[in-house]
């Protein structure tokens, strides 16, 4: 189950007739942190400290914490994270071009009031 971000704050209901692992993963730029407990039960867990880990020990204990297809598909997700991730970026990169052009096209092209401009719209 991946949980959502709520003010910081991590939830889910847990089934008392099932055994839960726990895994935490975390990004700060490209550096990877990470963080697992074999047994989980229900209770609140505050002490969580994550550790710096490269990929390849990431992907080992991913693999070493799934059963069976499960550490393939932790996997699949996080690098599907990570995808979203920079493309979040990219995305943000251009509207932020995007943005500039705007600003500095109506100071280098400016245009003449009541004639449209093809890309333009005139300053006020």
């Amino acid at each position: 189950m991946r949980l959502t971000n709520n003010n910081g704050k991590y939830t889910e209901q847990l089934n008392e007739l099932i055994q839960y692992k726990m895994i935490c993963i975390a990004y700060k730029g490209e550096q990877v942190f990470f963080y697992s407990q074999a047994v989980i039960e229900a209770k609140v867990y505050t002490a969580i400290e994550l550790s710096p880990i490269d990929r390849q020990e990431l992907k080992q204990q991913l693999n070493r914490a799934g059963i069976g297809h499960q550490g393939t598909d932790l996997q699949k997700d996080l690098e599907f994270y990570q995808f979203m991730n920079k493309d979040a970026q990219r995305q943000q990169h251009y509207q932020d071009l995007r943005e500039l052009r705007m600003k500095t096209a109506n100071v280098l092209f400016s245009c003449k009031e009541g004639i449209s401009c093809c890309y333009f719209v005139p300053a006020k």
